[in-house]
């Protein structure tokens, strides 16, 4: 293996999910605690991997982790998900207004110069 193939696929991709579950966590987690007035519990980031007792990884499908003597939280996966979305959402909503600025404001600079 290369040394530059080895930069990229630890260093940097390792740097890269750091920052995307970090992102888009704190950001599903506000947005989720702003949307539920704070009602409902998550869990935290540490716990990404976290899967049900008795459960693997891949038969896991509840958006709920149940903890033993703590209660059920909403998982840190579907946290990272709506923050995700949210950004996504906002990327589009600044498309979008950047479209339809960009095709009203032509129009008045052409019949300005009449």
């Amino acid at each position: 293996m290369p040394l530059g193939e080895f930069i990229g696929e630890v260093l940097l991709r390792g740097v890269l999910e750091i920052v995307f579950y970090t992102v888009s966590y704190y950001t599903g987690a506000v947005a989720l605690w702003i949307i539920t007035f704070g009602q409902v519990r998550i869990a935290p980031l540490s716990s990404i991997e976290t899967t049900n007792r008795g459960k693997t990884k891949w038969t896991d499908w509840s958006i709920w982790l149940h903890r033993p003597f703590q209660g059920r939280v909403l998982k840190a996966e579907c946290i990272c998900i709506v923050g995700f979305l949210l950004w996504i959402a906002v990327g589009v909503g600044i498309y979008f207004a950047w479209k339809e600025n960009k095709n009203t404001s032509e129009p008045v600079a052409q019949l300005s110069g009449l």
